[in-house]
C-alpha cells in the first residue's frame, strides 16, 4: 500500500504532495486521510493514517496521535521542515 501510495499514484486531487527543503517528498490524501514521506532517494521512510488530537490538551492525547486539529495540519507542517 505505501509502494502504490508515494510511487504509484499520479498527483491529482485529493492528493497533495510536497518537496521539503532536504528533498524528502510528503504526500497526503485529503480523502483517504494517507500520509507518507519519501527519501530523495526514493525508498520510503513512512506511511500511515495520522490521528488528530490537537482538540485535546498535551498530557490528554492518545498515544499515536499528533497535536493538530486535522490532518490537512499536519500535512502542512510536515512539508515546512
Amino acid at each position: 500500500m505505501a509502494d502504490r501510495f508515494m510511487t504509484h499514484r499520479a498527483v491529482v486531487f485529493p492528493l497533495h504532495e510536497c518537496v521539503r527543503a532536504n528533498g524528502m517528498v510528503c504526500r497526503y490524501d485529503s480523502e483517504t486521510q494517507e500520509y507518507g514521506v519519501k527519501y530523495s532517494s526514493g525508498y520510503i521512510a513512512t506511511y500511515f493514517i495520522p490521528v488528530p488530537a490537537g482538540h485535546l490538551p498535551p498530557d490528554k492525547r492518545p498515544p499515536g496521535t499528533h497535536g493538530f486539529r486535522t490532518n490537512m495540519d499536519y500535512y502542512r507542517d510536515g512539508c515546512k521542515r
